[in-house]
């Protein structure tokens, strides 16, 4: 998986199937598919479902929410915007190994 792949992807109705947990929520936050992108990492505890689902809730608004994944994954809430925060993800995880 590539970051171009990655992108194109996300004009497609479904997600990849080989995509993790943590690239399968931002895909659908991309798409503002809120309830889908929360339920893809549901039970991950992981750093990186950590790092999606305060990205997800600051994309929603949700700030409070938002501190507190940012926290659990390490790292201050960032003052980007959702969009650029989302293709930084996206390179980090696909990078890592993290994308599958």
């Amino acid at each position: 998986m590539t970051l171009d792949n990655f992108l194109r992807s996300v004009e497609a109705a479904t997600p990849p199937a080989h995509l993790s947990p943590a690239l399968r929520a931002l895909w659908h936050s991309t798409k503002g598919e809120w309830d889908e992108a929360h339920d893809a990492i549901r039970d991950d505890d992981s750093i990186e479902a950590a790092w999606v689902r305060g990205h997800t809730d600051r994309a929603q608004g949700h700030a409070v929410r938002a501190r507190q994944s940012y926290a659990k994954a390490r790292m201050p809430m960032p003052n980007t915007l959702p969009e650029m925060e989302r293709i930084t993800i996206a390179k980090v995880l696909i990078a890592s190994g993290n994308a599958v």
